[in-house]
Formats: structure tokens, sequence, C-alpha cells
């Protein structure tokens, strides 16, 4: 009987080492595996972890509550990428159109104003969003970001 041919990439794949990488996630399906028979296996142990996870759920939106878009008068804050060609001031002159919509400040990152308006006002964000020199519009709330 003949043997069947085989590349010489399948050969070397064959014969080769397991990879770093492969390693890595084999070792971390088998942590993720033995964490989820532990937890199912362990009835306290499961209702003990929901419970820290709830909490830890609730301190995050607290924390993200705290951080909202709401100025000190009372008024909602966007923050408004400007689209290509687009300049502060031909936003502030394209929002006269807008209702209840106010250019508050050029924001520290270029592009980006910050509007104002009274919370719920969902026809002057539309309209906001409409106008062609606005290509995005998202409440101005702080951004955490972790490494």
């Amino acid at each position: 009987m003949a043997a069947l041919p085989h590349s010489a990439a399948a050969r070397d794949f064959a014969g080769a080492p397991p990879s770093r990488a492969g390693v890595r996630v084999a070792l971390g399906a088998a942590a993720a595996l033995a964490t989820g028979a532990l937890l199912a296996g362990h009835e306290r142990l499961g209702r003990w972890a929901g419970g820290f996870l709830d909490a830890y759920v609730a301190a995050q939106q607290k924390m993200l509550a705290a951080t909202g878009n709401v100025t000190a008068d009372g008024r909602s804050e966007f923050a408004v990428l400007l689209a290509d060609g687009a300049t502060a001031e031909s936003l502030r002159g394209a929002m006269a159109g807008v209702a209840d919509v106010s250019f508050a400040r050029v924001a520290d990152l270029d592009g980006w104003v910050i509007v104002t308006t009274t919370p719920g006002n969902r026809a002057g964000l539309e309209a906001l969003r409409a106008l062609p020199e606005a290509r995005l519009v998202v409440p101005n709330r702080g951004l955490w970001i972790c490494h």
C-alpha cells in the first residue's frame, strides 16, 4: 500500500511542539471549566459569588451615575464630534434653528464641542444629530479607562 502524499508544511505542523498561544488557550479553558465546576458543585460558594457580583455591579452603577451628564443648573450635556470640514462656529450657527439646544464650549479634545439641553429633549437631540456639521452626538460622561 502506497503512502499518502503530504506536504512539507503538514509534516512540519504535525511534528511541531504546541505554540505558547495554544498552551495559554488550553490553560485558560481548563481554568474556566474548573471554576465553573467549582461554582456549580458548591451551592454556598455559588451564592457568595452571585452576591459579590451583585454588589460589584451596584457599585459600578453608582459610580456611573455620579459621572452623569447633568450640569449644576440641571441641563444635560452632550459631546458633539464635528464632521469633516465643520468648525465650532459653523455648528453654533447651524444650531440656531434647533429647539432648546445651546452651545456650551469647545471641548479639550480637537474636533469636539459641548452642548447643553433640557433633560429628555429627544426632538432637539435628533435635530442636532441631523445637522451636517455633527458627526456624532453622545452624552458627555466621564470616561474611565482601565489598563
